[in-house]
């Protein structure tokens, strides 16, 4: 059967807002997926749609995730007033039941408010019966498509408006009891009711020889359009008589602006073209649109939101004269899977696949990326010392820029395939360095010639190593035992410092000068501070043995960052007493902190910053005990069994469900059970299961959280 998008929405001009400190998504590259639904609130826009995401720009242009993507999960619409919002979140499986999503905060905090099985509660509601959401208040609110269900407590409860056993209907809701319905089975009728349901009036019977009927709309209770497969019927009179407005081939989508603005789609071999009236449907005429294929349109009086795809990438455009002239909205950025960082104010970017890459600067706090060069073919390594000079690998050559990377020269040439660099300092004039954690380059004539210098101690695999003031450390060792080496003559000998009985993981300097490394285990697991060179060496912060941390920040012995889990990183300023928790919307590679402690976190395709002040999404683990929360797994990774915690900050059921990367559930651990406020721990045995990335997720009434685990066997 064709589907068809039928929209009517309410929109209001984005009004300015005061900026506030919080996490902003500034570089959102998964807005990739397909959209669905476009909203528009006072002072920001939703975007949701395929796998699962929901997507906020405010008035500024921020961007910011308030629904993370699923794998097999769909957002197909959704609804706000003010700052409480509700959405419609299906599964691609007809079988499954529909998620009502709900937040009162602006997606600061969100839950499933209640489940739609629509096999159990609604024996006559089919998938994909729901396509829109709307609220009358926030109380009363409908959910529409080929059925009508309503509700009278902000989503938590549901009834069925649906007094049809067979055949397709189709809903037009007025107010909040006139609705109209399409009822087709032998025939095709049009009902309503003027008291929300429990009677129904035929208005008119449709020649069901003619073409089928796909949608119906109404905007008061006179006026209503009718949409078949190749023309638009239209009533002024509630439905006794109709008209055909318009005539279309493939007819994909009708959009009602006001009383005389509407708006069609033509979808004809993968293309679409655009019509618009601005007299009732009297005359029309074709509207010069952006490239691309519109997968999502809303409009309201003159303005006029359009969703399209273009080369696997979905764009929002904004016009404010009917389609006269256009805007982007979230300006198409790039790809990338590599970059540099120097400072929020110069970075760099690019994407290594391909036979030819991009690169792109950034130098305006990621607002925007210039292409820098877009001719080079391979690149093994690049870093920015400062914010015009960088080099990068090639092969087995070395390249230098000194204008942010427009041009390239080549500043070494070494016959050593397998070397890997991964940094550059030119000392001098004369003398300049090319780093790996395996040897050191060094050229003593400008770079002309150069020496090759291994590194050959006790242990031939180096964990780490750091540049301070013209020496290098080094640490080599094994899982269990690790030493630590300094070299005064840039690599050519190394003096050994000491020893300490653990893996000395991510060597690195910190901000006050000291050298600092992370360890998890066998002997000790937390962070280790030196202030002599690495000689000596004491613990600063420790935790659970066990306890997996995949990445350490380090600023000074106050102030660091840790990150149990691969999307969420927890920060201190006061050596530990006390955490903040920070969420991501994707695994992070690195975190970069300032002078004032603002961090920024860079991935593939996103780009996360906080500035200081109170984060929407963020926790304090000391006071977190009277409230809700569901902890991370211990240990983690684990082989077979793990334990999981929570805290319950009043009496009510329980759910924690196991689930696999794919989104299916593998075990009940906890099934809708009673439990006491306070704190449960509960032990997982994973025996039957094989290694790789699983979910858990607690569900109460009240509260919905699910975080990652990892099994190794």
């Amino acid at each position: 059967m064709k589907k068809l998008i039928i929209i009517l929405l309410v929109f209001v001009t984005l009004k300015n807002a005061s900026s506030q400190n919080s996490w902003s998504l500034l570089y959102p590259e998964k807005t990739a997926g397909q959209i669905r639904d476009i909203f528009i609130s006072d002072n920001f826009i939703t975007f949701s749609g395929l796998n699962g995401f929901l997507t906020k720009i405010d008035s500024l242009g921020n961007l910011t995730n308030i629904y993370n993507y699923e794998s097999n999960m769909d957002i197909v619409s959704s609804y706000f007033i003010n700052d409480t919002g509700w959405a419609i979140q299906t599964k691609l499986e007809a079988s499954t039941p529909i998620n009502i999503l709900y937040t009162e905060n602006n997606g600061k905090t969100k839950k499933v408010l209640s489940v739609i099985d629509h096999l159990i509660s609604f024996p006559y509601v089919t998938y994909a019966s729901f396509n829109k959401i709307f609220f009358l208040n926030n109380k009363t609110g409908f959910a529409t498509g080929n059925s009508l269900i309503k509700t009278t407590n902000g989503g938590h409860n549901w009834i069925s408006i649906n007094s049809f056993e067979s055949g397709n209907k189709y809903f037009s809701v007025i107010n909040d009891s006139v609705y109209y319905c399409l009822h087709k089975a032998t025939e095709q009728k049009l009902y309503l009711t003027s008291n929300s349901g429990e009677n129904w009036t035929l208005i008119n019977t449709i020649d069901i020889n003619q073409n089928p009927i796909y949608g119906i709309n109404f905007i008061n209770k006179n006026t209503g359009f009718l949409i078949r497969d190749d023309d638009i019927l239209k009533t002024t009179d509630g439905g006794l008589n109709f008209i055909n407005i318009k005539n279309i081939k493939y007819l994909r989508t009708f959009f009602v602006a006001s009383e005389n603005i509407y708006y069609t789609l033509e979808d004809v071999d993968n293309l679409n073209k655009l019509y618009k009236t601005e007299n009732g449907g009297q005359s029309w005429e074709a509207i010069n649109k952006p490239n691309g294929r519109i997968s999502s349109i809303s409009a309201k009086n003159d303005k006029l939101y359009l969703s399209l795809k273009f080369s696997e990438k979905f764009d929002l455009y904004f016009s404010e004269n009917r389609g006269n002239s256009w805007t982007q909205i979230n300006q198409r950025k790039i790809l990338f899977n590599k970059f540099s960082y120097f400072s929020d104010s110069a970075s760099w970017f690019y994407n290594n696949s391909g036979e030819r890459i991009k690169l792109y600067y950034s130098g305006d706090n990621f607002k925007t990326f210039e292409l820098m060069n877009n001719n080079i073919s391979d690149i093994k390594f690049l870093k920015f010392n400062n914010s015009t000079t960088g080099y990068y690998q090639s092969g087995n050559k070395i390249f230098k820029s000194t204008n942010k990377g427009v041009t390239w020269s080549q500043f070494a040439d070494l016959n050593n395939s397998t070397f890997q660099a991964n940094d550059v300092k030119e000392i001098s004039d004369s003398l300049k360095l090319i780093l790996s954690y395996s040897s050191v380059f060094k050229s003593t004539d400008g770079g002309s010639s150069w020496s090759f210098y291994p590194f050959k101690e006790i242990y031939n695999y180096i964990l780490g190593f750091t540049f301070i003031d013209n020496n290098i450390y080094s640490v080599t060792g094994s899982l269990n035992h690790s030493l630590f080496y300094k070299s005064t003559n840039y690599g050519e000998t190394y003096s050994y410092l000491s020893g300490v009985y653990t893996s000395a993981l991510h060597f690195q300097e910190g901000e006050d000068g000291n050298l600092y490394f992370y360890s998890n285990g066998p002997n000790l697991y937390g962070i280790v501070k030196s202030t002599n060179e690495g000689q000596t060496w004491s613990t600063i912060y420790q935790y659970a043995n066990n306890q997996y941390i995949s990445k350490v920040k380090v600023v000074n012995d106050s102030t660091f960052a840790i990150s149990y889990d691969i999307d969420d990183v927890k920060i201190t300023t006061n050596k530990g007493l006390t955490w903040k928790t920070f969420y991501f919307p994707s695994y992070y590679d690195a975190l970069f902190f300032d002078k004032n402690n603002n961090f920024t976190a860079i991935s593939e395709n996103f780009i996360i910053k906080f500035n200081s002040g109170t984060p929407t999404n963020i926790y304090t683990e000391s006071e977190s005990v009277s409230g809700y929360e569901l902890f991370q797994n211990y240990p983690n990774p684990f082989n077979p069994s793990t334990k999981i915690k929570f805290n319950l900050k009043s009496n009510e059921y329980v759910s924690l469900k196991i689930y696999d990367i794919s989104g299916k559930v593998v075990f009940n651990l906890i099934n809708n059970i009673f439990h006491n406020a306070g704190v449960h721990e509960y032990e997982y045995n994973a025996t039957n299961l094989s290694s790789g990335i699983y979910f858990y997720k607690l569900e109460t009434d009240n509260f919905s959280s699910v975080k990652k685990m990892m099994l190794i066997k």
